[in-house]
Order: C-alpha cells, then sequence, then structure tokens
C-alpha cells in the first residue's frame, strides 16, 4: 500500500505539479480512499490503475486532498488579538517611522475567509484614523479552485456565524441566501496560487520581497511531516519583518529550530512576535 500511495504522489507530481511527499500518509490515505469509494475502485491499487487511465480525475482527487473547512472569523480570540493588540502595536510603530504600508501574508487562505476577515479588521481600523494607511495582504493557496471561489467573494450564510452584526451591515451585502464582499474589503486582499514547498522563492511571487507585518499560518503545518515543516518554517521567518508578527493554528506550535527567534505573545491563540535583531 505504500508504494501505491508514493506511485500516486508521484503521478500528481509530475502530471499536475502539486506535491505532497511531505504529507502524513494517514491523511493522504484518509482522503484518497474516499475518491477509492465514490469511483467504485475496488481497492487503492485498482484506484492508482484508474488515476492514470481516467481524464479528470487526478483534478478530483487534487481536490479531495486540498479540502479544507473555513469561515468568517473562526477561532474568534485571535482575531480579537490581532484588532486589540496586535494592529494598535503595529499602528504606533508605523506612525513612529513615518511608513504607512500594511503588509500581511495569509499562508493556506483556502476559499478566502481569512484574508477577507483581516481586511475587514484593517478597514474598520483605518476608518478611526486621521492619517491615511494602505495595507495589501497577499492571499495564497495550492488549490486554483479555492482561488478562484475567494475571487468573487461571494459567501453561503453557513460562513458567517462568528461575523459581528456591525462588521455583517457594513461590508457585506446580502443577497437572497448569499453575502458578497464590499469592494473596499476586496480591494486589500491579492489573491495567488502559491506552493508553500516551492524551492525557488521564500515568499509569494506577487509580493516580491516579502517582508511582512504578520503572517497567518494556521492549520497548515499540521498536514506535514517534520521535514517538510522546517521548510515552510524557513520561508515564514525569512518573510516576516523584525517585530513582525506570526499567527498559528491552534495545535500547532514554533518549530524547535526557531523557537530562540521569536516571542510568544498569546499561548491560547497562538500568536507570536520574531525577535529583532
Amino acid at each position: 500500500m505504500k508504494k501505491t500511495i508514493t506511485d500516486i504522489i508521484n503521478f500528481l507530481n509530475k502530471e499536475c505539479g502539486y506535491d505532497y511527499a511531505g504529507h502524513y500518509p494517514s491523511m493522504l490515505l484518509r482522503r484518497i480512499m474516499v475518491r477509492v469509494e465514490e469511483t467504485h475502485a475496488g481497492n487503492i491499487s485498482d484506484y492508482s490503475r484508474l488515476l492514470q487511465s481516467t481524464p479528470g480525475e487526478a483534478e478530483k482527487l487534487i481536490e479531495t486532498l486540498t479540502i479544507s473547512v473555513s469561515m468568517f472569523f473562526r477561532n474568534s480570540l485571535t482575531f480579537e488579538i490581532i484588532s486589540q493588540q496586535l494592529l494598535p502595536a503595529l499602528l504606533h510603530s508605523k506612525i513612529t517611522s513615518g511608513n504607512h504600508e500594511f503588509r500581511i501574508w495569509s499562508a493556506g487562505c483556502a476559499t478566502g475567509e481569512e484574508p477577507y476577515s483581516l481586511s475587514i479588521i484593517l478597514s474598520d481600523t483605518f476608518s478611526r484614523e486621521s492619517q491615511p494607511f494602505e495595507s495589501t495582504i497577499f492571499a495564497t493557496d495550492m488549490d486554483e479552485k479555492a482561488i478562484r471561489f475567494a475571487k468573487k467573494g461571494i459567501y453561503g450564510a453557513a460562513t458567517m456565524n462568528e461575523v459581528k452584526f456591525g462588521y455583517l451591515n457594513k461590508y457585506f451585502k446580502q443577497d437572497g441566501e448569499f453575502y458578497k464582499i464590499s469592494k473596499a474589503v476586496k480591494s486589500m486582499v491579492s489573491f495567488s496560487r502559491y506552493d508553500l514547498l516551492d524551492p525557488t522563492n521564500f515568499a509569494p511571487p506577487e509580493s516580491v520581497f516579502g517582508m511582512f507585518d504578520m503572517v497567518l499560518c494556521r492549520n497548515v503545518l499540521i498536514y506535514f511531516n517534520p521535514e517538510y515543516q522546517e521548510k515552510i518554517f524557513y520561508k515564514i521567518f525569512r518573510s516576516l519583518s523584525p517585530g513582525g508578527y506570526l499567527v498559528l493554528g491552534e495545535s500547532e506550535s514554533i518549530h524547535a529550530k526557531y523557537s530562540n527567534a521569536f516571542r510568544e505573545i498569546n499561548r491560547i491563540a497562538k500568536v507570536f512576535q520574531k525577535m529583532q535583531l
């Protein structure tokens, strides 16, 4: 079975450019078995042969492998800390330095709820400031279909459970059962497909040079083995500005190799700050 999973991984890499070699085998097996059942293949070996001979099946498998659950303001404590603690600190630093540009990376943005939640917080914060500020949220995911969905900015009511009433009225327009993001919120977010294991760069090419004030990489590292987690963490470390903030998922932690490079801001919400040299 291990060889069959390796064959499937190699096929997806060769045919579609998706590298799943660093994912935990148990997770891959669970999701591959979903397609085994849906295609009525007899077993995983039969499915491997079906995959390589059936046009379009690779795309369906990739969708299953990259499926994610997301909603606006997921883990609301995290966004409260960003709004009430991190942004005020960054604003003070920006005003002091005379640099009024915010750069944020949402790594593994799925269908866009996370970066749009950030954009809403930034819009709300900037509206109370007497000085103008600019912000770009670079939102990336390896799932092209998820990126296309996110760019539309239209969501069902099920993703809105954690949205404050004031935000809902101000930054969304309801159309039947759906909610459309305002143009102001959308304009702050730049979506692009990006593989965190891409060895050719340490930050999304659209960001040019990284230097982010904040990186959110929540519930992404848990899918990778330690070797690949270190590769991803190297990118995050390099792309963050000194003093910048890193937000991880609730079951994730700073890689041991970089433990002395960050100080803990909030243990529950998994918020850290890169140490200044």
